[in-house]
């Protein structure tokens, strides 16, 4: 196991120096600068490449190979067992508790939801009704659930037994969420957002003022900040619309202004590294920390704004790692002088 950890730019603190540095267990990681949070990284080797990874908490999750291999760890992702493998390829994957998760997969032109309700040790099987292109599966919920993507939006409340095709205008959908009062988002390209408040049933569209693609949803309070080609935060009736400095893949939102994101940064490099972002006034400006012993991130999830995880590709060897990711508030008091 490896670990990084760097201190982030949330204030209005002067950063004296930054960089990132490999340390082996035994050594002590290095900090630097004065500022609000700490962001640490810890990292394991995988012996075999994810494509998307799903974590219920900081022990329990799943990972799928392109593949069709399903596996799970039950201690935070040092180890992995593979549970089920499908033969065909896998597209995206949900965990909604210890026991339950859904995995979307393809074969040839057929698209299939594929159902653990006892940990992995028994899958089922399950074929969607024929149109559009899914690509992403979210349940809210054991029963209430669905699957979208391109020109499609299939709605279950029974657990994936039968499925409703919701009539919206061609779209490539990209995400859906749940917020506090039980209505759902959907997000699709050329700026489209719709929300039900008839858990699904019906749709209507949110004019949020742009025409970006939008890809993620992430829910503070009230608040949405939703990452796309530019980074919108919204409350639904005004919203605020910011460029992306460069790719940044997820993000994780610490409070109304502070966000912690991970990605790609193509500065100075062909191919790019790896990085993560940090910003201090809802993601207007950005500081970019490259993390050039990998070449690239994928599949980040935070399971709660301070915990998450992600994929990570070495730039020497290509060998993928799992990252945990840790976000820390420093509670030492700094003092300014003006």
């Amino acid at each position: 196991m490896n670990s990084y950890m760097h201190l982030n730019k949330l204030s209005l603190l002067f950063i004296l120096f930054s960089f990132l540095t490999a340390c082996s267990p035994e050594e002590e990681p290095v900090i630097t600068g004065n500022n609000e949070y700490t962001v640490s990284f810890d990292f394991y080797a995988l012996e075999t490449n994810f494509s998307k990874i799903d974590f219920h908490n900081d022990q329990s999750g799943y990972g799928i190979e392109e593949t069709g291999a399903i596996w799970k760890t039950e201690n935070g992702g040092k180890a992995w067992t593979e549970l089920y493998n499908a033969g065909d390829a896998l597209l995206h994957l949900q965990v909604i508790s210890e026991n339950t998760a859904f995995v979307l997969e393809k074969e040839g032109v057929h698209y299939t939801l594929i159902k653990t309700e006892d940990g992995g040790q028994t899958f089922e099987e399950i074929l969607l009704p024929a149109g559009g292109e899914p690509s992403k599966v979210y349940f809210s919920q054991p029963e209430l659930g669905f699957v979208i993507g391109q020109d499609v939006v299939l709605r279950t409340e029974d657990g994936g037994a039968s499925w409703t095709k919701i009539p919206l205008k061609f779209n490539v959908y990209t995400d859906i969420i749940e917020n506090r009062d039980g209505e759902f988002l959907l997000t699709g390209l050329d700026g489209a957002l719709y929300k039900s408040s008839d858990l699904g049933q019906n749709w209507e569209f949110v004019n949020i003022g742009t025409k970006s693609h939008l890809y993620h949803i992430n829910l503070y309070n009230d608040l949405y900040f939703i990452e796309g080609q530019n980074l919108i935060k919204t409350d639904l009736s005004t919203s605020k619309e910011f460029e992306m400095p460069a790719y940044i893949l997820g993000i994780s939102v610490m409070d109304e202004n502070s966000l912690v994101g991970v990605g790609h940064n193509f500065a100075n490099s062909d191919f790019g590294h790896a990085a993560y972002f940090l910003s201090d006034d809802s993601g207007e400006n950005w500081d970019i920390f490259l993390m050039k012993d990998f070449i690239r991130i994928t599949s980040p999830d935070f399971i709660e704004p301070s915990t998450g995880f992600a994929l990570f590709s070495d730039v020497v060897d290509g060998v993928q790692k799992l990252g945990i990711i840790t976000v820390q508030k420093n509670e030492i008091p700094v003092e300014i002088n003006i």
